[in-house]
């Protein structure tokens, strides 16, 4: 039998800064407090906040976003991805959303994660290096030709599960 997510939200976005957010959508976070998530420097995390960076630098992009609510850890996803990182978050209204760098209404339909507390993070990432191999290729190209989609971000979410002191 093939589990499935509880959940799922969507987006493709510019990557404002080379970066896009994945926040708490009632409560926020604070970009000036992130940390390097599991020695890689990609994923930065801080209560109520992922910031997930592109692989394509500063290139101008859309990459697709994909985030996924679990009951418990998830299975590794299929397909061939560049980069794998795990962390924790902490959520004050256990609903996220994709938004970018600069925020505002997010991007996607608010996802509900959970109840407010703490979540494992597992997030991969590829095409990156795809598309700044594009960008090398036609340094000319118009609008039209800006890659959407080539660069994919998978966050999956579950919760933290923690023992309750017996006594």
């Amino acid at each position: 039998m093939t589990r499935s997510p509880r959940g799922a939200t969507e987006a493709q976005l510019w990557a404002e800064d080379a970066q896009i957010v994945v926040e708490d959508v009632h409560v926020g976070g604070s970009a000036s407090s992130v940390r390097a998530a599991g020695g890689v420097s990609w994923l930065l995390a801080s209560d109520n906040i992922l910031i997930l960076e592109s692989g394509a630098g500063d290139i101008l992009h859309e990459p697709a976003v994909r985030v996924e609510a679990w009951e418990d850890a998830p299975p590794e996803p299929t397909g061939q991805w560049d980069d794998r990182a795990e962390t924790q978050l902490c959520l004050g209204s256990g609903e996220v959303g994709i938004f970018g760098l600069t925020g505002g209404e997010p991007e996607s339909t608010p996802l509900p994660v959970g109840r407010p507390g703490t979540y494992r993070v597992r997030a991969h990432r590829t095409g990156g290096r795809h598309v700044a191999g594009l960008a090398e290729a036609d340094p000319g190209a118009g609008p039209e030709a800006i890659p959407r989609g080539v660069e994919r971000f998978l966050v999956q979410l579950w919760p933290v599960h923690t023992a309750v002191p017996s006594g």
